[in-house]
């Protein structure tokens, strides 16, 4: 039982994990339309260029036309807090 548990719980925050990438990479191709640079975008969020370019690209297919659509309270997405 205690697998099973545990296994389900590891599910959740897989997806709590897809979530809010989709809800950075959102906001990130939000940012990068302003004339800021991958460079820049990733100093601004304290990511590595690569994660802004793997977290922008946006996920490929999904099941839903509503899923990963970006929404007003999806543009804070960098450490310190400032709204993008």
């Amino acid at each position: 039982m205690e697998v099973l548990l545990g296994l389900s719980a590891r599910d959740h925050a897989a997806h709590l994990v897809r979530d809010a990438e989709t809800r950075v990479g959102a906001a990130l191709r939000r940012i990068l339309t302003e004339d800021i640079t991958a460079e820049q975008a990733a100093t601004l969020c304290g990511l590595t260029v690569a994660d802004v370019r793997r977290l922008s690209r946006g996920r490929r297919s999904t099941s839903s036309g509503a899923k990963g659509r970006p929404r007003q309270q999806d543009a804070t997405v960098c450490p310190d807090g400032q709204r993008q």
